[in-house]
Parts: structure tokens; sequence; C-alpha cells
């Protein structure tokens, strides 16, 4: 379909600043009007340029475009910030810290609470120190950054963990 230039903006979309800019460039023209003349572009030909471009890795945006891009860039930030979606990670570390503290005291006493249930109901005086290692592994292992990628069914062994124990 040959297109003036506003139509081509408009399929583009892009500004007819940028298609000067790209004629600069080699965009195929059907019709050079000259200055203040109407150019006219085959559309399939425009297409099949930038598909060209793009595979030959010559996307190069212009200083406008870089502005524009990063004006919406900006904008798109403020909206989710304004909108609740976004927050700073200054407002967000402290708590996620205490929450992190806070969920590591609790699988501490957990580890307390268990013993003294299992104690309690077998008979038994087991060592603290076996669920001390088997909390410690298990929150030494959720700490690791970045998580390693464990697939494996690995149980914990009870010789590791008080062998864990022992060293500390």
């Amino acid at each position: 379909m040959i297109v003036n230039k506003k139509q081509l903006s408009d399929i583009l979309g892009v500004s007819e600043r940028t298609l000067t800019d790209w004629q600069r460039e080699g965009l195929p023209m059907v019709l050079n009007a000259g200055r203040g003349g109407s150019n006219q572009y085959d559309t399939a030909q425009v297409i099949e340029w930038q598909i060209q471009r793009a595979l030959a890795g010559e996307k190069r945006e212009t200083a406008r475009e870089r502005r524009d891009r990063l004006e919406g860039d900006l904008l798109e930030i403020k909206l989710a910030k304004d909108a609740g979606n976004l927050v700073a990670v200054a407002d967000i570390e402290p708590v996620w810290s205490g929450a992190i503290l806070a969920a590591r005291a609790e699988f501490r006493a957990w580890a307390d609470r268990l013993r003294a249930e299992i104690d309690s109901r077998y008979g038994l005086e087991t060592d603290a120190e076996i669920y001390a290692a088997a909390v410690d592994a298990t929150l030494s292992k959720l700490s690791e950054q970045p998580p390693e990628n464990d697939d494996s069914d690995e149980t914990l062994d009870l010789a590791d963990l008080e062998e864990e124990a022992g060293d500390e």
C-alpha cells in the first residue's frame, strides 16, 4: 500500500521527524518529492527495511526517541508508585529484615517446643542440639544468595546433624 509520510507515521507509531531521520539511514521511498513535497512510501518495502535493519542489529535510537522512551518509563514508574504497586527498597528493607528475624526466632523456638513435646510424649531426653542443628541448617540454606537449585529428594541425616551440632 502506498502512503504519505503522515499515514506512515501513524501506521508505524513513530513521529514524522523519526521518518525523516530514517530517510537519511536508507528508508525506502516510492517518491521523494523534495523539501515541502509529499513523499510516498510503500508500506511493504518499509516493513521489510525495518526487519532487515533489526536483523542486522541496527536498531539505533535517536536522541529524541531515547528521551521519549525515558520520559515514558518515568511516567510508568510514577503511575505505578501512585497506584501503590511500586515501593522503594528503603521502605521495604526494614520491614523485610524484621520479618526474617522474627521467622528465625520462631523457627528456633519451634525446635525447642518440638523437642519438649517429643520428650514428654515418649519419655525421652533428646539432645536439644539435634533440633537446633536441623533448624540452623534449614535457615542457612534459606539464606543462601542466590539459593542453590536443589531438585534432589535428600533428607536430613541424623549423623550429619549431630556432626554439625558438635562443630558449634
